[in-house]
């Protein structure tokens, strides 16, 4: 049965074949009862016509016989002679297919509450089944279902198949009526039913030979149709086959415009969409491929560069505590700077208190010299203090100096390595968002640590203009002292000289203490400024902590970003691997 249930053509070789003995049994069995039914309605019509034909010289016989069975007591002698005359008027109607012809004349009175009826037989075989001429008989069952019939259909002839015992008859039944319509008999022929059985059988059997001629030859059409009809859908099969086993290069070739032409058709387009759609899988999967493969390069470049920058963060870092230290050893060197201020503003008050002594007691004359050359070479002693507290104050700014260039040369890297940082997180791209961030933020500081070293390099530079002109002060106070201690030696002589130079290292004096003073307020100034870059540089040094710690994360999810990229890559290749199983058309590819 497998061959049954692999195709589909011996199935519908079957439905077929059903399908026709079926129809031919239908027309047969029509054409069957058809037959019957003609030959029913001929012998109706031959009824009639015996009805017509034969009736009509036998109406005043069949009407006396009427009258005389309906009037009481019968006379034998006039019924035997009337009967005898129908008899041979009903020998001419009996024939060689009918078999009995025969008058039933009904009577008034009903026998056993059964109506009554005469018989008037054409022959003697009625005989033979136990009726006998004129003698009432019981109306057997069927031949009042007949009489019940034709009274109730108001007909006159009837014809149909009655059970007679032994034998089956086709009888027609004639009623005969009076002029005013009442029943007076029935005419009764009784036709062999073997000779109409057997004109139908042979029929049949002619209808089922031919019937079954056609059936086959139908059958052998529709097999050779279905063949031809279905050999396309065999080819789409050995097609569909060869697509299953990853071909979806072939095409079925069909003009057709029929269900399985737009089979077909539907068969190449979903080849074609399959095709292309693979051909779009396998670019999608070597473009995935490739992008993970520049996935895992900037991955690792991201690696790669997440180590400089926290290489470099670990130098601004070490940078920011140098610069902190520089600035504490500034710091210092400024409080030194600041503490000489103060020394040189309570030198210049005492000088300037000297002075005053030696404007007063210059009026007392040469008593006073010698005191006089005493306070002078204090005068030079101060003097000298003066020049050293100068000297160590030049060599104060001159570390300050330094310590300025120093931070200047820390700014500068800073500002190199917040601009390396900023390109590196560049280059990572959206992975380096963060890194961009904080190197701005330490480009920021160093912008701002690079404008305060600005200003702390030009209170410098006011430094240095006050100390030149605190030495040439000096210079101009030593001069003064030596013309002084001339004036002493030469007291008469240079009296007057000594007073001008009193005033005016009185006022010399006073522009001393005044730059000390400056110089005081300018060391408060750079003092906060250096303390401002130490907070710069606590900052910086904090950012930088922040931007390692981020970097650390960075680091963190750049492994993971590339162990998911293995993943991806190990993936699409495995899709390649699958999607090489299939054939597609190049130029789709």
């Amino acid at each position: 049965m497998n061959w049954f249930n692999r195709s589909m053509i011996p199935r519908m070789i079957a439905v077929l074949f059903v399908l026709i003995m079926t129809i031919s049994g239908l027309f047969i069995f029509r054409e069957y009862y058809s037959e019957k039914s003609l030959y029913m309605d001929f012998l109706h019509q031959r009824q009639e016509l015996i009805a017509e034909m034969k009736l009509d010289d036998m109406m005043g016989a069949i009407k006396q016989a009427s009258s005389m069975v309906q009037n009481k007591p019968i006379n034998e002698e006039m019924t035997d002679s009337l009967f005898r005359m129908l008899r041979g008027r009903m020998n001419k109607i009996a024939g060689d297919d009918v078999i009995n012809a025969f008058l039933i004349i009904k009577e008034n009175e009903a026998k056993d509450g059964a109506p009554a009826f005469r018989i008037l037989q054409a022959n003697d075989n009625l005989e033979s089944l136990g009726y006998k001429p004129n003698t009432a008989y019981d109306m057997p069952a069927a031949i009042q279902d007949a009489f019940l019939k034709l009274t109730t259909e108001d007909n006159t002839i009837m014809t149909d198949e009655f059970d007679m015992g032994d034998a089956v008859y086709i009888t027609g039944l004639t009623e005969i009526r009076d002029d005013l319509g009442h029943s007076m008999a029935y005419l009764v022929t009784d036709y062999d039913y073997s000779i109409i059985k057997g004109t139908l059988i042979g029929f049949l059997v002619e209808a089922i030979v031919i019937g079954g001629i056609i059936g086959l030859i139908g059958i052998l059409l529709v097999a050779v149709y279905v063949q031809r009809r279905l050999k396309p859908l065999n080819d789409i099969h050995k097609l569909a086959e060869q697509a299953a086993n990853g071909d979806l290069t072939v095409k079925l070739a069909s003009k057709r415009q029929d269900e399985i032409g737009r089979l077909a058709d539907v068969f190449n387009r979903m080849t074609e969409r399959l095709s292309g759609l693979l051909a779009e899988v396998q670019r999608a999967a070597k473009d995935v491929s490739t992008s993970s493969l520049e996935l895992q390069r900037g991955a690792e470049e991201t690696a790669i560069a997440a180590q400089e920058v926290a290489s470099a963060m670990s130098e601004v870092a070490n940078g920011s505590l140098e610069q902190q230290h520089s600035t504490e050893q500034t710091k210092s060197a400024m409080s030194e700077i600041t503490a000489g201020a103060e020394q040189i503003a309570t030198t210049s008050e005492q000088v300037a208190e000297w002075m005053r002594e030696a404007a007063a007691q210059a009026g007392e004359g040469r008593v006073i010299v010698d005191e006089t050359v005493v306070q002078m070479e204090r005068i030079e002693a101060a003097s000298a203090d003066t020049n050293q507290a100068i000297a160590a104050w030049t060599e104060a700014v001159q570390q300050i100096s330094g310590a300025v260039v120093f931070i200047q040369n820390t700014v500068k890297q800073t500002e190199l390595l917040a601009l390396n940082a900023s390109i590196e997180a560049s280059r990572a791209g959206e992975h380096g968002r963060g890194f961009q961030v904080v190197a701005t933020e330490v480009r920021k500081l160093a912008e701002h640590s690079k404008q305060s070293l600005q200003s702390i390099m030009q209170l410098i530079d006011v430094i240095h203009t006050k100390r030149e002109l605190t030495e040439r002060a000096t210079a101009h106070q030593q001069e003064a002292v030596q013309k002084g201690m001339a004036t002493v030696k030469t007291a008469d002589e240079t009296f007057t000289v000594i007073a001008g130079s009193i005033g005016q290292a009185s006022s010399r004096m006073e522009e001393y203490r005044s730059i000390a003073q400056q110089m005081s307020a300018s060391c408060e100034e750079v003092f906060e400024l250096i303390r401002q870059l130490n907070d710069i540089a606590e900052q910086s040094n904090d950012h930088t902590a922040r931007v390692a710690a981020t970097t650390e994360q960075q680091s963190a999810l750049t492994e993971e970003i590339s162990a998911s990229v293995d993943s991806l890559l190990s993936l699409s290749r495995d899709l390649q691997k699958m999607l090489e199983q299939f054939k597609v058309n190049v130029k789709e590819q």
